[in-house]
């Protein structure tokens, strides 16, 4: 059909269409057998957003402005939508005081939805009156409607504040509820999105302080606390805080001491600067704002933190003495060897041949009993002994332990060019200078870099050839556990990363442990099991290992229980293991929801790293949001007294802080969340965690860098 000649009103868009259509011969056919013309899945709705009082009005050119109607925006119409919804809500609880049947209740009137998740339950009606309407018809199989906001320049500090709240708060009944929080009403969006931990501002660097005095924590926690934060946040306030909260921060310096303020300061100055020095980062003068350490001020902290916390060497001598006696033939033949090859280095006897042993044993035989006796004896007997291992489960487990990664400063992502960034001049390079001998566990799970780079630093460290620069060198692990992981890699790749393929490790003399001393009488079966499982003999004709069927669970609730038992309170020595996060983190709500009370919910807050306007405006909130790559906290993270958690980063590796330290919530706070260690040399001590900032790497599976707090 052609209409041909036809003048056009070019204001009328349907006449255009009907009298400019041309329809084909094939389009005809399709018409006459009624065949399908398109298929419809989503349906996008446009979402306004816009403050109190500046939505968009639209009318013609010329028109009486006095006269022109204001329509109903879909943020303004969400309010009021909401608002009504609740009086109903609420005149159906009357009465009712149940927690469960309040949340029943508000779900089934959408106000537990966000503004972006209205148009789930809600279609979007723009016949007068333009208003959010209940759906009553069963969306047909595959439908899904998506509600998307308009994007917001950040620079408008107030409209994207806003945006922000309406992406996480539910249910608000208008402008002044969303600024509501904890029955406060705030002045601007922003203070409420800062307040809920969505929006990042320097003011969260002095809450945390502020509160962590109010709670009456101990102050050399609160100096490692501001260290902490100094570390991985470096607010721009850094030096306004100390001046505003030194007086609590030094106040155990000058308790019971004869210190005039000065000194006490510079002591407190000279402790965080050792934290933030031990964990890698630059002086504490480098931070915004915050005083220079005299010199003999920070080695006199220094060496007393030292000796306090890790060479009393009375204890050491006793301990040695208990171990020595317990150690098992292959334990006590390997204890020799190496203590043997430590007195002749000391002796410069064969000091140009290599001093590298790997003790090889299956879990359970002992091996991390025999790295503790060996750093006994070198504390005892005057050696320097770094301990350190590859992750940061292992690290803990040991005395003085610190990972590979922190000790040697290498990076996260290993190049074939990977090198150790410790500075030779730096308390970490002068340790490493100093060493006798290295302790290194969990090594099979190492790539094969980190071991070039390794023996090629304290080469250079020492002026000489000899590999590992001379030191003694005492690296353990299981090659039939975990091998270094490689992302999409395959059999082959992952036996190129591993350190059996270094061309050191032909060095290293193989010392073999076989006992088991775990299992305990009854379980002997099982570590032979075990034993065989590592070693590939239970494995089919695929290579692959086949569980008994009475070793398995139907559900994932059946799995929970059967590991945490009937008990609502989590033992300390029990975990699932995920062998992906999706899995991890659908089995931890599941957990969480078996512990009683009421949880919290900590939100992230996230910027994309070297940030400007495109790349902000191309990667919204909602899709940094939805990000989750491994190595970060999920967006939302929910906690109840009694949650189970696990640190995903070196806080404060010389106390045992690393990653992998798994710890149970006591209490949850605005800003800190008060925890008790349950593994590592810490175990059964109290800690406070803060927000700090955790960037993706290039190696993560995401688009754009970004940082989440």
């Amino acid at each position: 059909v052609c209409a041909a000649n036809v003048r056009l009103d070019l204001s009328n868009e349907v006449q255009i269409y009907e009298n400019c259509r041309f329809l084909s011969s094939p389009e005809a056919a399709w018409h006459l057998a009624k065949y399908e013309m398109y298929q419809h899945s989503h349906t996008i709705v446009r979402l306004s957003v816009h403050l109190e009082g500046e939505d968009r009005v639209y009318f013609h050119e010329g028109a009486d402005l006095r006269q022109v109607a204001q329509p109903q925006s879909t943020l303004s119409a969400y309010f009021q939508s909401n608002a009504e919804m609740k009086v109903i809500a609420d005149r159906k609880l009357e009465g009712i005081t149940s927690r469960r049947m309040k949340a029943k209740v508000y779900r089934e009137h959408g106000l537990h939805l966000t503004y972006p998740q209205y148009c789930k339950m809600f279609s979007w009606k723009t016949d007068a009156p333009r208003r959010w309407q209940k759906r009553e018809k069963a969306h047909r199989k595959g439908f899904v409607a998506i509600g998307r906001m308009y994007t917001v320049n950040p620079r408008n500090v107030e409209l994207h504040s806003l945006r922000v709240l309406l992406l996480h708060v539910p249910g608000c009944t208008s402008y002044q509820d969303l600024r509501t929080v904890n029955g406060r009403v705030f002045e601007t969006f922003a203070e409420a999105a800062i307040v809920r931990g969505l929006r990042r501002s320097d003011e969260e660097f002095s809450n945390t302080i502020e509160e962590a005095i109010s709670l009456d924590i101990p102050p050399a926690e609160c100096r490692s606390l501001f260290a902490m934060l100094l570390y991985y946040n470096q607010p721009d306030t850094a030096g306004g805080v100390w001046v505003r909260f030194k007086e609590n921060l030094i106040r155990d310096l000058l308790e019971g001491q004869r210190r005039r303020e000065e000194e006490a300061e510079y002591l407190a100055l000279a402790h965080m600067d050792s934290i933030i020095v031990g964990n890698g980062g630059s002086g504490i003068q480098y931070y915004s704002g915050m005083p220079e350490v005299p010199m003999n001020y920070r080695y006199f902290y220094s060496d007393h933190h030292e000796d306090a916390c890790h060479q009393d060497i009375e204890r050491c001598r006793r301990l040695l003495t208990e171990r020595c006696n317990m150690l098992n033939s292959a334990q006590r033949s390997a204890f020799d060897t190496i203590v043997t090859s430590l007195q002749e280095r000391r002796d410069e006897v064969n000091f140009e041949e290599a001093r590298c042993f790997f003790v090889d044993g299956p879990g359970g035989t002992g091996k991390t009993f025999l790295y503790e006796t060996l750093y006994y004896y070198c504390v005892v007997e005057g050696f320097k002994c770094i301990v350190t291992a590859w992750t940061g489960i292992a690290a803990s487990l040991l005395p003085t332990g610190r990972t590979v990664h922190s000790t040697f400063k290498l990076p996260l992502n290993l190049t074939e060019t990977a090198t150790c960034n410790v500075r030779v001049n730096s308390p970490d390079g002068q340790k490493l200078e100093e060493a006798d001998i290295i302790l290194w566990d969990e090594c099979s799970m190492a790539e094969s870099r980190a071991l070039t780079a390794v023996n090629e630093f304290l080469q250079e460290l020492e002026h000489t050839t000899v590999p590992f620069g001379g030191k003694v060198i005492v690296m353990g692990g299981d090659f039939r556990q975990i091998l270094p992981v490689v992302k999409y890699g395959d059999r082959s790749h992952i036996l190129e990363k591993c350190v059996l393929e270094n061309a050191c490790w032909p060095l290293f003399r193989s010392l073999k442990l076989h006992r088991n001393e775990r299992a305990a009488i009854g379980q002997k079966a099982f570590a032979t099991h075990l034993n065989d499982v590592g070693e590939g003999r239970t494995n089919n004709e695929l290579g692959l290992h086949v569980f008994d069927s009475n070793n398995c669970v139907i559900t994932i609730n059946n799995l929970i229980q059967k590991v945490f038992g009937k008990s609502r309170i989590l033992p300390d020595d029990c975990a699932i293991l995920c062998p992906r996060r999706d899995a991890c983190q659908q089995v931890n709500h599941r957990i969480n929801d078996r512990l009683p009370g009421e949880g919290r919910s900590y939100r992230a807050s996230n910027r994309i790293v070297d940030e400007d306007d495109k790349a902000r405006m191309r990667y919204n909130d909602e899709f940094l949001d939805a990000q989750n790559p491994a190595g970060l906290a999920p967006q939302v993270l929910l906690l109840k007294k009694g949650s189970i958690i696990m640190l995903i980063r070196n806080l404060d590796s010389k106390m045992g802080l690393c990653n992998g330290t798994r710890l149970r919530v006591l209490q949850t706070h605005n800003h800190l969340i008060k925890c008790v260690v349950l593994n590592g040399i810490r175990k059964g001590v109290t800690i406070h965690l803060p927000r700090i900032d955790i960037t993706t790497t290039e190696n993560d599976d995401v688009p754009v860098n970004f940082t989440r707090r």
